[in-house]
């Protein structure tokens, strides 16, 4: 298996360090602030809009769930840091049995 880093031990720690800062970006509270508001707004939006605004709906339904999206994919990076862990050192230990 050929990894897109010099070694697991890097691999490791990139994956580490994504999760502590997709951690630090989901408790920033200016950029929960922010999600707050604009989830907010397009709710907003579409409880105000007329049955005729469908494609106004639809634009906040796809900012609303790009905001999910975007949510979920850090959280995922922090989810997935024990799985990498486990992955590359499967392989570390792989590596060095065929040493």
């Amino acid at each position: 298996m050929k990894l897109p880093y010099r070694n697991a031990h890097e691999a490791i720690a990139t994956a580490e360090q994504a999760a502590v800062e997709a951690q630090a970006t989901l408790e920033d509270p200016g950029l929960r602030a922010a999600f707050k508001r604009l989830q907010e707004h397009y709710l907003m939006m579409l409880r105000q809009s007329a049955p005729q605004d469908r494609e106004d709906r639809e634009g906040c339904y796809y900012m609303l769930r790009a905001l999910d999206v975007l949510a979920t994919d850090l959280q995922r990076i922090i989810s997935n840091v024990e799985f990498d862990r486990r992955s590359y050192r499967r392989v570390m230990h792989s590596e060095e049995r065929t040493q």
